[in-house]
């Protein structure tokens, strides 16, 4: 880095900002998970968990001491550097821990991925509903989708489509795509009738902004996420149902079923507020405020 001397370093994780920092380059911090808050969650019930598995304790002592040390180099950075978030709510965080330049900017998809998705059309019964991720076969406990598969197993919600999980074979009422090209993924997604993003409910999502959400909406599903996922229902604008337990997502799923002609008019609605409100280039002044900053730093 020395060597070639950047005009700027956009750092987007908590190690190469700590290395950049030192260097006294001149940086932005673009924070997309609020590294130390994760773990801290994905830490919590460790000594119950250690006893259960006493030679995991070196292994737990050693991610404290990961989130310790991340929560320091937090500490040091963004009071010093323009940073940017994917929320409002770890905007705040940060601005309360002393960062004078906190700037908000959502994963969205941009413009261009945005013209390759044509309208919904009606799509008729059964219900179809699809997930993006590999929550399933590589669990954490902020991100811990187990129990969708059980519901879709056991109940006639029609089928579940996985997308992006390698390691998930197909099962009862579960079809697995193992991986996909990603504009091909938003031409498929539209095949659908809602999105689900399947986590179980946990305090750590206030501050998540997963894009799975907005490329749900772009394409027309009606996204349903837990409701402790604040700043997508918030971005979402009502459009977005929420569930707080696994029997509330199981009932959305029957009143889907039930009333899938609201469904299609919640799809047109939903791509038509999409196309102008859920796109990347509406923030994307935030950025170039940013790198602005860095220069008067």
């Amino acid at each position: 880095m020395k060597k070639t001397a950047p005009d700027i370093v956009h750092a987007h994780n908590i190690f190469s900002a700590q290395l950049a920092h030192e260097m006294h380059l001149p940086m932005i911090y673009d924070d997309h998970e609020y590294w130390s808050m994760m773990r801290k969650a994905e830490l919590e019930g460790w000594v119950r968990d250690s006893l259960h598995s006493p030679p995991r304790v070196l292994h737990h002592l050693i991610r404290r001491y990961g989130g310790w040390l991340w929560k320091r180099w937090e500490s040091r950075v963004i009071p010093d550097v323009p940073t940017i978030t994917v929320c409002e709510e770890t905007a705040k965080a940060h601005s309360e821990r002393g960062g004078r330049i906190v700037l908000v900017v959502p994963n969205l998809p941009s413009e261009k991925e945005v013209r390759e998705i044509t309208p919904p059309n009606k799509k008729d019964a059964p219900l179809a509903a699809v997930t993006i991720g590999n929550d399933f076969t590589t669990p954490m406990r902020i991100r811990d989708s187990r129990f969708l598969l059980p519901i879709f197993a056991s109940a006639s919600f029609g089928q579940l489509t996985v997308i992006g999980d390698r390691a998930l074979d197909s099962c009862t009422n579960v079809r697995s795509v193992k991986s996909m090209p990603h504009l091909a993924m938003l031409r498929e997604l539209s095949n659908y009738h809602v999105g689900i993003i399947g986590w179980k409910p946990h305090w750590f999502h206030t501050f998540c902004n997963p894009n799975k959400a907005y490329e749900y909406m772009q394409t027309g599903l009606v996204p349903v996420v837990p409701s402790t996922l604040t700043p997508v229902l918030r971005m979402c604008d009502g459009f977005a149902k929420a569930f707080s337990n696994y029997d509330e997502l199981t009932q959305l799923l029957r009143a889907f079923t039930a009333n899938l002609d609201e469904v299609n008019e919640s799809r047109t609605k939903i791509y038509a507020f999409s196309r102008s409100a859920l796109v990347w280039e509406r923030y994307e002044e935030r950025i170039l405020e940013a790198y602005a900053r860095v220069s008067r730093t």
